[in-house]
């Protein structure tokens, strides 16, 4: 809609498509992050930026599990534009700190019984079975993370 008023205001024909949505958004982000000055660490996470020294504290700290999460997340916020589906991120990153703590001890002392249900907090969500397997290829197959995912495909 942003496309439209812009072309509209230029008096600019509609030279754009649907194709070209991700990577408008992508520019519109861009935009409004260079306008209000919002820093780039805090808008996502960048695997291929260094960490910087205050990072590392508190990433040698974390499980490697957390660490492989975060830098799959990173992945899937920079190729966003790659997927023909939504993909839902773990919600262990959305957790308060006593929640992500539990969900950590549930990970360590489960049953097999149990396993499919403390794996939930840290399970990727695709829309589709080829966005799963692009994601798979690339972070376990290949970074060999340890991640976790599943497919909603209809």
């Amino acid at each position: 809609m942003l496309m439209y008023a812009l072309h509209m205001v230029f008096e600019a024909p509609f030279d754009f498509t649907a194709l070209d949505f991700p990577l408008i958004r992508k520019w519109w982000c861009l935009i409004l992050m260079e306008n209000f000055a919002i820093e780039r660490r805090h808008v996502a996470v960048d695997v291929q930026e260094p960490p910087k020294s205050q990072d590392t504290e508190i990433s040698d700290k974390e499980p490697q599990i957390v660490k492989d999460l975060r830098t799959a997340v990173g992945w899937v916020r920079n190729n966003c534009h790659s997927f023909r589906g939504f993909v839902q991120e773990p919600l262990y990153l959305n957790l308060e700190k006593e929640d992500q703590e539990e969900a950590l001890l549930k990970l360590d002392k489960v049953e097999k019984d149990d396993l499919e249900l403390a794996k939930e907090p840290f399970m990727f969500r695709f829309q589709f079975q080829q966005d799963m397997e692009v994601f798979l290829a690339k972070c376990r197959d290949e970074w060999h993370l340890r991640i976790n995912s599943m497919c909603m495909e209809f």
